[in-house]
């Protein structure tokens, strides 16, 4: 199994990516919003794979609780 630090509860590790992934989220807008035209459905199609990802790291939070 992947270890970051052994005194880290799983809780809190898929709590921290949770709050990495609304940055990433945020980063991903902000390109959205200020791209040409022809790169904004990129961005976005990054923020909806972050979403999926979100959703994914809640629910094993939720089932760990």
């Amino acid at each position: 199994m992947f270890v970051v630090k052994p005194d880290v509860k799983v809780t809190d590790a898929l709590i921290l990516a949770s709050e990495y992934l609304a940055c990433a989220a945020a980063t991903a807008y902000e390109v959205a919003d200020n791209s040409s035209p022809e790169f904004r459905p990129l961005a976005r199609s990054v923020v909806h794979q972050i979403k999926a990802v979100q959703a994914l790291v809640t629910a094993a939070a939720e089932r760990l609780e």
